[in-house]
């Protein structure tokens, strides 16, 4: 409301804003953050990024 925005482009701008704030505070955690963009919203798509995140994690958690 500060900047005069309102309807889509108000809406945009502020997750905009918050996707950034979000994106400085993962990088401070002391641990491996992964972010999952899905602007399709594919279940599929979703489905592959998670076995293979599932994976990744095993074998580097078991194969060290």
């Amino acid at each position: 409301m500060n900047r005069s925005l309102s309807g889509v482009e108000g809406t945009v701008a502020v997750l905009k804003a918050r996707q950034l704030v979000e994106h400085q505070l993962l990088e401070t955690f002391p641990f491996r953050v992964e972010v999952f963009g899905n602007e399709d919203f594919s279940v599929e798509v979703r489905q592959v990024w998670l076995e293979h995140l599932i994976t990744s994690t095993m074998h580097s958690t078991f194969f060290k």
